[in-house]
Parts: C-alpha cells; sequence; structure tokens
C-alpha cells in the first residue's frame, strides 16, 4: 500500500479520495467514479449592510482591527450602493455604527452594520464585467443577494476621486 503525501493545499475529502484511489489500483480494481471526490474551493468573506442591501468582502482583504494611523480615504457606506438603488435607502436605514477597513490601511468604510463571515464558492458568483457605474462591485450573489466589492477596485476608485477633488 503507497502513502499519500500531505500536502497543505489538499482537503481532507481529496486525501481519502486519493487514499482510496490509490488502494484500489494496488489491488488490481480501477476506481469507481463516485469514489472520486472533489470539493470546490470555498471563500471566506465578511458580509456587511448598508440599509438593506448586503454586501461581501473576501476577509482576506479586510483588517480584523483599526488601523493605528488614520485611512487616506473615508467614506460613507452609502456610497457603496450603486446609484439606482440609492433612492431605495432610507435615512433611518443607513444609520449604522460598524467601520471596516481594506488592507493596507488606506480606505475605511463607515457607516455599515456587520453581519460576520459566511464562506461561499465561487460558482456562486455572477461576475459584473467592467462597469463605469459601479466599478467596485465585481460580482453578485443570487442566494442571499449580495453585491460582492472588489477590494482593488474599491480602493482605487475612491483613491482616484480623492486624488481628482485635490
Amino acid at each position: 500500500m503507497s502513502l499519500v503525501q500531505l500536502t497543505p493545499k489538499l482537503s481532507t475529502a481529496e486525501l481519502v479520495s486519493r487514499y482510496l484511489i490509490e488502494h484500489l489500483q494496488t489491488i488490481d480494481e480501477a476506481p469507481s467514479p463516485a469514489m472520486v471526490v472533489t470539493t470546490p474551493s470555498l471563500m471566506s468573506a465578511i458580509a456587511f449592510l448598508v440599509g438593506p442591501f448586503r454586501f461581501l468582502c473576501r476577509a482576506d482583504a479586510l483588517l480584523t482591527i483599526a488601523p493605528t494611523t488614520p485611512c487616506a480615504v473615508v467614506i460613507d457606506a452609502v456610497e457603496l450602493v450603486p446609484e439606482p438603488y440609492r433612492s431605495k435607502l432610507d435615512g433611518g436605514q443607513i444609520l449604522a455604527r460598524d467601520a471596516i477597513w481594506l488592507r493596507g490601511g488606506r480606505l475605511e468604510i463607515r457607516g455599515c452594520r456587520l453581519e460576520g463571515s459566511r464562506d461561499i464558492s465561487p460558482e456562486m458568483l455572477t461576475p459584473r464585467g467592467p462597469r463605469a457605474a459601479a466599478p467596485w462591485i465585481g460580482a453578485t450573489l443570487r442566494d442571499p443577494p449580495a453585491f460582492v466589492l472588489d477590494p482593488d477596485a474599491t480602493q482605487l476608485h475612491f483613491m482616484r476621486r480623492l486624488r481628482a477633488s485635490d
């Protein structure tokens, strides 16, 4: 019987699948397709609300604690809501006290309500492609409905806007 080399990139299901395939091959049987288990890679995301609108951002793109120095750009979370949807916001809905910080400490988003983390698979996302109206939204999620922030595009857009106003 051969030993399976453990690597940190393999999930438990993949390790078990490889072991079973190798074990079955050593006794001269072909592995059954039902025995091969593939697990879609999951992305950990932080969910937050801006009024009734849910946003997701990759957890690894956010700081877990507030930066020690002030951020270069501070925006109201309402600015993330695409213009056509802003009319759906009621002033009372957007009075949230949470803030998130994108890695690099250059952008702070205030006035959102954190919901916590969730795991999503890339297959659940619908890419949006380049859009001039809201370039910071890279994809959408159907269930639960959410805008998915592209952290790089978010920083780029709001940093450019700051430079243009100088």
